[in-house]
C-alpha cells in the first residue's frame, strides 16, 4: 500500500515536472501547403524574375541603340561638316551679266592653282585729285558674288568713293574646287594680291569688307596682311562657338576641323574697327560680336548696333551714314563724286 501510494505519488511528480506530454496525448494536427498552392507561387516567381530580366534586356538593347545613334549622327557631321558650313551658291545661281551691272569680271587662280572668280566695280569718276579707296569685299556662305555680293559692292562704291573687289571662294559661284577653311584663306590671300596689283597699292591700302562667314576670312586676312580698316557686319567670334548653339547635343567644339577664329586673330589686329550686328540676330547672336570688338586693340573702333536687326536683314539706312562718317575720319581725303 505504501509502495503504491508512493509510485502514485511519484508518477505525478514526474508528470508534473516533465515537458513532454503523456505517451497516449494526441498532438495537435499541422496544416500541409497544397502542393498546387507551391506550384503557383513558385511559377509566380519566376515569372517576375523574367520579367525583370527582359527589362534589364530591353533597357540595355536601348541604350545601346541610342549610343550607336548619337555616335552615328556625330560621324555625319564631321564627314559633312564642310557641306554645313559652307553650302556655297553655285553657278549660275544669281543675275551673272557682270558688264551690264558695271562690273568687270576677273579670273584669277589661288596658291594651288584652284581657278577663282570675282568682279571688279570701279568707280565711275576717278577724275578727283585722289585716287578712290580699295575696298576688297568677303561674303557670307550662303551667297555668291552675283547675288547680294553684286548689290553690297555698290553700295561700298557709292558711300566709301571706292573701287571694290569681290570674289567667291572656292565651291562658290563659278569658282572651281571643294570649300574648307585652309582652300578658302589661300582663295582670300589671292583676291588680296590680284587687287594690290590691279590698283598698284599695298595690302595696307585695302579697306577689308566681311559680312558674316567673311567676316572670319577678313580678319584672317587683317592679322597676315593688315589693311587701312577693317570692316565687319554680323560676324561670329568662332565657327565652333556658332556651331555649338545650332547643335548644342553633340560636342562640336571637339571635332570641328573649321575653326576660323575671329575673336582670336582680331587680337593682332590695331587698325580700324567699324562693326555691325542686329540685337535680334538668333544665328549669331550679338555677344559673338561685342566678343570680337573687345578683344580688338584698336584705339579708334565703333561697334554699330541695330537692336531689331536678324542675320538676313538688311542694314538700316542709318549705318551706311556712320560707316561714311567712320571712314572718312580715319582715311581722309577729297571727295571724289560719281
Amino acid at each position: 500500500m505504501h509502495l503504491t501510494k508512493l509510485s502514485v505519488l511519484l508518477g505525478i511528480s514526474l508528470n508534473v515536472n516533465s515537458n513532454q506530454p503523456p505517451a497516449d496525448a494526441k498532438l495537435p494536427a499541422v496544416d500541409a501547403q497544397d502542393p498546387a498552392d507551391a506550384k503557383t507561387s513558385a511559377d509566380r516567381s519566376s515569372i517576375g524574375q523574367r520579367l525583370l530580366s527582359s527589362c534589364f534586356r530591353f533597357l540595355r538593347r536601348l541604350m545601346f541603340v541610342t549610343v550607336g545613334v548619337y555616335l552615328l549622327m556625330i560621324a555625319c557631321l564631321v564627314l559633312f561638316e564642310n557641306r554645313l558650313v559652307y553650302p556655297g551658291a553655285k553657278y549660275p545661281a544669281g543675275n551673272w551679266e557682270a558688264e551690264q551691272q558695271g562690273f568687270t569680271e576677273v579670273e584669277f587662280t589661288a596658291a594651288d592653282e584652284t581657278k577663282l572668280f570675282g568682279w571688279y566695280l570701279p568707280l565711275q569718276d576717278q577724275s578727283g585729285p585722289t585716287r578712290p579707296r580699295t575696298i576688297l569685299y568677303c561674303h557670307g556662305n550662303g551667297e555668291n558674288i552675283a547675288q547680294g555680293g553684286a548689290f553690297t559692292s555698290k553700295q561700298f562704291r557709292n558711300t566709301l568713293q571706292a573701287n571694290v573687289f569681290s570674289f567667291d571662294y572656292r565651291g562658290f559661284g563659278k569658282s572651281e574646287g571643294s570649300p574648307n577653311e585652309a582652300g578658302i584663306q589661300e582663295d582670300a590671300d589671292a583676291a588680296m594680291t590680284w587687287v594690290c596689283e590691279h590698283d598698284k597699292i599695298k595690302p595696307t591700302d585695302v579697306i577689308i569688307v566681311g559680312h558674316s562667314l567673311g567676316g572670319g576670312v577678313a580678319c584672317y586676312l587683317a592679322e597676315k596682311h593688315g589693311c587701312k580698316a577693317l570692316i565687319l557686319q554680323r560676324t561670329f567670334s568662332s565657327l565652333p562657338d556658332a556651331a555649338s548653339l545650332k547643335y548644342w547635343m553633340f560636342p562640336v567644339r571637339w571635332v570641328m576641323k573649321n575653326q576660323m577664329n575671329s575673336a582670336e586673330a582680331i587680337k593682332n589686329c590695331d587698325m580700324p574697327l567699324f562693326q555691325s550686328h542686329g540685337g535680334a540676330d538668333k544665328l549669331v547672336p550679338i555677344d559673338m560680336g561685342k566678343k570680337i570688338f573687345d578683344q580688338s586693340p584698336s584705339t579708334r573702333k565703333k561697334f554699330f548696333e541695330a537692336p531689331d536687326m536678324a542675320h538676313w536683314q538688311p542694314l538700316p539706312d542709318h549705318y551706311w551714314t556712320e560707316l561714311e562718317a567712320f571712314v572718312d575720319e580715319v582715311d581722309p581725303r577729297d571727295r571724289v563724286q560719281d
